[in-house]
């Protein structure tokens, strides 16, 4: 049997041995914390967009997010936490907007050199480099205002269920 890099064949048999051990018991199916949910979707997302671009993957494919609940659901345990990842959202998406802000800033900008065929075309090429890095940006700007719809209608789903399940609990214990 080989030894992985870094691994002793001692450390090798205890590791194996380990793997075969159960998870304690507080960590069983508990999912991380929200916000280091979305922080790997967001790296997730950035990784897949930027590898696409180095190995022409062409178009992006629609990327549903999932995160470690059921059903590949994120899990909120209170409203304030769903807060802080709305926010966390709505800042994203800021950013979003600045870089676009930034792009039509520079678009703007060019001009060029001399009145010769090779400045224009250089021109040209910066414009359509721009003109891609906007439409990029647009759809990211499509992406993060789409899943602030998600998290907001969730979390009104969420606050409907606490407000029946608060109604549930003083009908049903009601002194």
């Amino acid at each position: 049997m080989g030894v992985p890099d870094g691994a002793s064949p001692e450390t090798e048999a205890s590791d194996e041995s380990a793997q075969d051990a159960p998870p304690p018991d507080d960590q069983e199916n508990e999912p991380p914390p929200a916000d280091q949910q979305v922080d790997a979707e967001i790296m997730t997302a950035e990784a897949r967009e930027w590898l696409g671009g180095i190995f022409g993957f062409g178009t992006p494919s629609e990327h549903e997010s999932g995160g470690g609940g059921a059903g590949g659901e994120f899990m909120f345990a209170n409203i304030e936490d769903l807060d802080a990842v709305i926010t966390k959202w709505h800042t994203q998406r800021g950013e979003v907007q600045e870089d676009q802000d930034r792009i039509v800033a520079a678009y703007r900008e060019i001009a060029e050199p001399a009145g010769d065929e090779m400045s224009r075309g250089q021109a040209n090429a910066a414009r359509n480099s721009l003109v891609s890095m906007w439409e990029h940006n647009s759809q990211m700007l499509q992406y993060t205002d789409s899943y602030i719809e998600k998290l907001n209608l969730a979390r009104g789903d969420m606050v409907t269920m606490d407000q029946d399940a608060e109604t549930a609990m003083k009908t049903t214990y009601e002194v």
